[in-house]
Order: C-alpha cells, then structure tokens, then sequence
C-alpha cells in the first residue's frame, strides 16, 4: 500500500471514530439533560470539574457557580444518620458509596436534601485516585412527607396515651403491636407480657386474661366472645365493630369494641363503665321493687274494690228507698234530704272506687276493650240525656249540632261513653251558672273523626294544662275554688283514647273556656256507615 493510501484510510478511520465520538456525546448530553439525578464529577480534592446544568433546580445556582468549589462546602454531610457514618469511611477510602444524605442551605434559611452516590476514578498510567463521579438525588420532597408523617405519628401516639381508653393495636397478622397507658393501667399482667417482648397475638390475649384472672367469664358467656374474636381474626372486611362486656376480677365491668380498620389493623379499646353499670344494676333492683309495689297496690286495690262495693250497694240502695220514699212517707222532711245526701255521697264514692280501679287496671295493662261498632253520635246523645239534670242544676245548655259525617268506629262502647261522661261532667261542673257546653263531630284533614267538647268555663292557664293529665292533681282557680273530684278523669280518659289509638287534645284560653277533644284514628272509621240522625 502507497503512503497516500495508508493516509487516506488512516484518515477515514479517524472519521468514523471522531463521529461515533460526537454520538456518544450526543447520547450522554441528552441522559444527562433528561435525568432527574443532578451528574457531577470532581478532582482527588473534590473539586467540582463538572456539574449538570438541572442543578440550578435543586439549589438555584448555575452550574458555572459551583465548579472549583469542593462537593462537601456546597453539600452539608447529616452525621447523626447512622447509614452516613459507613459512607463517610468508604469515601476516606476512596472506595464506592451510594446514598449519602445531605442537605444545601439556600440563602432564605430553608433546606433541600439530597442523596449522593460516586464511583471512583483513577490515572490510567499511575493508578493514583483522581476523583469521584456520581449523582445527586433530590429528595426533600420524600423528606417532607417523612417528617409530617413522623410529626403525625407523634400526635397520635400523645393522644393515645392521654386518652381514658385502653387501646391495642394488631397488625393485620393479628400481633400486637402498640398498648397504650391506659390498657397497662387497666391489664397490668397483659401489659408486662408486651413489655417483656413476648409474642401477643389477637388469638391469644383474650385467653391469657382469662388464665391470669385479669377477667372473669362463665363459660356460656366464653363461647360466643370468642366467636366474635375469631370471626374478627377472619374477616378481611374493613370497619366492622363488634361491642362487648365483661366483668374483671376485682369485679369492675369494663365496655368496649373490637374493630378492623380501613388498612386491616385489629383494634381492642375497652373503658370501665363500673360507676354505670353498678347505676343500672340499682335502676334495675328499683324497677322491680317498684313492679312489685305496683303487683302489691293492684292487688290490694282489686281486694278492696269488693270490700267496699259490697257495703256501697247496699247503703245505696237504702238510700235510694228511703230517699224515693218507697215504703211509705217519712215522718219528718229533713230525714228525706239526709237520704238524699247519703246517695249522692255513696255514689261519689262508688265513682272514685271505679276510677282508680279502672287506672290501676290501664297502668298494669290488665284493661282490655270488647270492640265493636258504634254510633258516637249516638253515644253523644246518650251521654246529654244521662247529664240534662246535672246541668239545668246550673241553667246550662248542653248542645249537640246536627251530625253530617260518617260517625262509625270500631271501638268499645262503654269505654268512649265512659271517656264522654268525664269530659262533658268536667265541662259542666267548671262552667259557671247560664253558660253553654257543645258536643260537636268533625273531621280534619286526616280524615280523623273529632269529637269535641267546648265549654264557656274558667278555661285553664296554659301553664297548668300538662298538670290536668296527671292522675290526681287538680288545679285551684282562686275564681272558682276546688271542685270535689278525684283528679282522674282526664288522664283516664286520655288513656282510654290512647288505647283506640287515638289522642286527646286541649285547647283553652283562661277566661274565656276550654275545648278538649277525642281525636279517633281514620284506621278505626267504619266510612260505610253513618247515624240515622
């Protein structure tokens, strides 16, 4: 080969060299211009030679600002990290490191973190080592959320201590992982198994306060608490809470849930409710004393209904001949108006006996309705006819408007007769002399049958008309005095229309009359039918 050929190829050679050259440049530009890691090189004094431009990203200065400065005067080594004290040694070494956690101080006070990693470079001819080439990684943002986590974490755990609630926590294979004070507090024996590192799982800790008489449970009480214990060690659902009670072996009562979390932790918190529970134990001795002294009052009070009624009927009834003069005239007036007295007394009596008897009977749930149909307009006409004398007593009219709705329910005769007595007796004995009481059928827009009974009375102070439903209060109106009466009729009678499932309604404005009205339900209408009036 001539020299000008061996030229023309040796020059060819550099060609194809000089370009594969430029495209490994090319190659290496666009890796370094891409990459999120910041490259850099340095001397044997770790002096920058080299640095990406991206650094101006993670620390605001160019890279021309930074090269001839040394890697650790820009970067700040954290050397209380445990994993930074082996890297420090292998770079003393010149030795590879990966990872190194520092941080660069930027001129507002705040800090970025970085984690550098180098692989170290040698003279090709001396061996000598001549620096270090590497990336830098920034992780501030991973830092950020490591420490608000951590802060999170702290919270948490403060509030857990300070709460007055044993808490234990389960990771999702079922172990313990975490009790709080208020759990060491309550399950000291428990709490020194944790302490002592010994292996507590969801499975067996409930068994270990069994065995160590920290709780005490009868063995019908263990089988289903530790279905539920076993049906929370198997279920993968999240959020399910299973409440429970039991009682601990200096016999306070402790209240609480197992719970899965969103994330499968298992959770036990329990409370000792033994101020409450001891609470319910005495609301429970007195409600059966009371049952009792209730079973005891019905008892006697159906034992002297007889006693009473027995002699009741007979001096009523002597009363009545000598009144009505039947066997003949007495001998001197006076005798007849005591006979009259003696009547009218046993009579009130007799009223007052029925009354508290028929309350007695509504408060045990002994009273019972005999339903059928009935006319309540009729009952309506009934009820004046039986009261017309008591009320010409008082020059009262009694009125009845004509009826035009359907008037059937499906009730008991002799309890809606009952409940009108009381309420038109009330009206007429609180009603002043030449005054007007008016038994009226309506419908609302329930359709509700209505019947109502208005008086022109003393009406009743708004603030007294809860006490008129109590059973044996009576309100003193200083305009008219205390009426002789028992106190019973109206709470009677509202529970004889609660028993047809209806209400009673009062209106009244004092001074002026009141209005109290049966309201029965539109389910017990008969809407076929109405009174032939």
């Amino acid at each position: 080969m001539n020299p000008k050929s061996k030229f023309a190829s040796v020059a060819e050679d550099t060609e194809t060299l000089r370009q594969k050259l430029y495209l490994l440049q090319d190659r290496y530009r666009d890796v370094i211009r891409l990459s999120s890691d910041i490259f850099w090189e340095t001397n044997a004094d770790f002096e920058l030679c080299a640095i990406s431009d991206c650094v101006i990203d993670g620390i605001g200065l160019h890279s021309s600002q930074l090269t001839g400065r040394t890697l650790f005067d820009i970067f700040t080594i954290i050397e209380d990290e445990p994993k930074n004290q082996k890297l420090i040694q292998a770079i003393c070494r010149c030795a590879p490191f990966k990872g190194l956690h520092v941080h660069y101080h930027h001129s507002n006070g705040s800090l970025s973190h970085f984690r550098l990693s180098g692989l170290p470079y040698f003279h090709e001819q001396s061996g000598d080592f001549a620096g270090y080439r590497g990336t830098a990684l920034d992780i501030t943002t991973e830092i950020i959320a490591l420490d608000s986590a951590k802060r999170l974490d702290q919270r948490l755990h403060s509030s857990l201590e300070a709460i007055p609630v044993a808490v234990s926590i389960f990771s999702q294979e079922g172990v313990l992982i975490h009790i709080n004070r208020s759990f060491a507090d309550l399950f000291p024996e428990t709490a020194r198994l944790f302490t002592d590192n010994e292996e507590i799982t969801y499975q067996n800790i409930f068994p270990y306060m069994l065995e160590s008489a920290e709780i005490i449970m009868s063995e019908d009480e263990q089988f289903p608490f530790f279905e539920n214990i076993m049906e929370i060690c198997g279920t993968r659902a999240a959020c399910v809470s299973l409440p429970f009670e039991m009682e601990m072996s200096d016999h306070r009562w402790i209240k609480g849930q197992h719970i899965i979390t969103e994330s499968g932790d298992r959770i036990f918190i329990a409370q000792e409710v033994t101020d409450v529970k001891n609470r319910e134990l005495m609301l429970s001795a007195a409600r059966d004393m009371a049952e009792a002294a209730h079973g005891t009052k019905s008892h006697f009070l159906a034992n002297m209904s007889h006693e009473l009624r027995t002699p009741l009927n007979a001096i009523m009834g002597f009363a009545e001949l000598m009144a009505t003069e039947a066997l003949g005239p007495m001998n001197h007036p006076e005798y007849k108006g005591y006979a009259e007295d003696v009547l009218s007394s046993a009579e009130h009596l007799l009223n007052l006996i029925n009354d508290i008897l028929d309350m007695s009977k509504i408060e045990a749930g002994h009273m019972t309705l005999s339903l059928g149909h009935l006319d309540v307009y009729d009952i309506c006409n009934s009820v004046v006819r039986m009261l017309k004398h008591q009320a010409q007593q008082k020059k009262i009219t009694l009125i009845v408007p004509q009826n035009t709705i359907p008037n059937i329910i499906s009730g008991d005769k002799n309890k809606v007769q009952q409940m009108l007595v009381n309420l038109v007796g009330n009206a007429i004995k609180f009603t002043p002399e030449g005054g007007k009481v008016t038994i009226a059928l309506t419908e609302n827009h329930s359709q509700e049958l209505v019947v109502s009974v208005q008086d022109t009375g003393v009406g009743i102070k708004s603030e007294n008309i809860h006490k008129v439903l109590l059973p044996f209060e009576q309100i003193d109106n200083s305009e008219t005095g205390k009426h002789k009466g028992t106190g019973l009729g109206l709470p009677l009678t509202k529970s004889l229309i609660e028993m047809h499932d209806g209400r009673l309604k009062i209106d009244s404005v004092f001074g002026y009359g009141t209005t109290i009205s049966l309201v029965f339900p539109k389910k017990i209408r008969i809407m076929g039918e109405s009174s032939p009036f």
